[in-house]
Parts: structure tokens; C-alpha cells; sequence
């Protein structure tokens, strides 16, 4: 009789189901921005990439010192959109976000960019427009300058940008997160020749366009 050795199998590797391991804190959020309102800021910010990020908080302070801040409230992925009310109008106040992790719910991220908004009373036209519009921009023909005037009816953000007949973007007008109300854009054409151009507004769901003249 012989004798053969046997190799001794290693057992199979454990398959874990259910969340993936998670060992990485989330990325400080980017892009914060502030406007803002009669007792109120108007806060919009970068949603992160990672797939682990459940929801942001919101921390204020009226320096610009975050770990000595005060977490306001926080709200659920995917909103990257908070207003904090309650504010006194005159006061500065900054503001920073950070992402908190989803399967390590103490874990966050570093304190986003601060955004520094000081509530007032916005002066003009008190009353909150009923609709989106876009209005005809006053003098058309113009050269060089011209305004543009614009109505939200709810706190949104806004793109206004011009076009050549082309539809080549050679200038974008507005390009942030704005208030409810009535807004005014001034556009300078110096450096456009004379001929007809496009002007367009995208608000949320709310497109449309209208023509322009330059003659110089």
C-alpha cells in the first residue's frame, strides 16, 4: 500500500449581502451659494458623487467660524436646496454644509465653502409675480447697452444667456440661484457686432427665448 498526501482545501471565502463596505468619508460638498430674502437666505449647493451620502445639515453662525457654528436643520438627499428663515434682516450671516455618510451615520464630511448672505427687506415691487416671464429687452434696437427684465414666481435658479443666428452662446447673462420677484439683467454689446441675436431664460421647467437687434 502507498501512501498520498491529500492537499487540505481551503474553505470558501464568506459572501456578505447587503450594503457595501464603506471605510470613506464624504467629500466636503462644493458650490454653495447664498441669496437673499426678507428674513431669509436661499441656499443651493453641488450634490456629491459618492454613492454613500444620505443627507446634508445645515450649520450658521454670524462669523465666519465654523466649528463654532450651529447645525439648523437637515434635509435628505437628493436636495441640495435649503432656505433658513427666522433671520434678522441687516445681520450677515454664514452658512456651510456638510454631507453626512450613509451606512456610518456620525461620520461627515469637512465643512463645505461658507456662503454669506444678509437678509433685507427687497426694495421695488413687494408682490411675488403669479408666473415665469421673460420681457421684450428696452431700448431694442440699442447699442451698446440694453436691460432685461424677468419674473419668478418662486425661488429658483436661473440661467439667462445670449445667442448669435448661429446659436452660438456668446454671452451668459445671469447664471445663479435667485429669489422669487422681479429681476433686471443689463447687458453690454461692445464687443458684438451689429446684427440680430437671441436671448433665453431657463428656470427650472420654464424655457422660452425672444430676439434682439444690435445696430451700431
Amino acid at each position: 500500500l502507498y501512501y498520498v498526501p491529500v492537499t487540505p482545501v481551503s474553505p470558501a471565502p464568506t459572501v456578505t449581502t447587503g450594503a457595501p463596505a464603506d471605510t470613506n468619508t464624504p467629500a466636503a460638498p462644493t458650490g454653495l451659494t447664498g441669496a437673499a430674502g426678507n428674513q431669509q437666505a436661499f441656499l443651493q449647493w453641488n450634490k456629491n458623487t459618492e454613492f454613500d451620502v444620505a443627507k446634508y445639515y445645515i450649520f450658521r453662525n454670524t462669523s465666519n467660524n465654523p466649528g463654532a457654528s450651529t447645525l439648523i436643520d437637515s434635509t435628505s438627499q437628493p436636495d441640495t436646496m435649503y432656505t433658513a428663515t427666522g433671520l434678522t434682516n441687516g445681520t450677515p450671516y454664514y452658512f456651510w454644509v456638510r454631507a453626512v455618510d450613509a451606512f456610518c451615520a456620525p461620520r461627515m464630511s469637512d465643512y463645505s465653502n461658507f456662503a454669506l448672505v444678509t437678509p433685507v427687506i427687497v426694495a421695488g415691487k413687494q408682490e411675488i409675480p403669479k408666473e415665469y416671464a421673460l420681457q421684450q429687452n428696452y431700448p431694442n434696437p440699442f447699442n451698446p447697452t440694453t436691460s432685461i427684465q424677468y419674473d419668478l414666481p418662486k425661488n429658483t435658479f436661473v440661467r439667462i444667456t445670449v445667442f448669435d443666428v448661429t446659436g452660438r452662446e456668446v454671452e451668459v447673462l445671469v447664471n445663479e440661484f435667485m429669489t422669487a420677484g422681479y429681476h433686471e439683467v443689463s447687458f453690454n454689446a461692445q464687443n458684438l457686432a451689429s446684427g440680430a441675436y437671441f436671448y433665453k431664460m431657463e428656470a427650472g421647467t420654464f424655457v422660452t427665448q425672444k430676439k434682439m437687434v444690435i445696430v451700431k
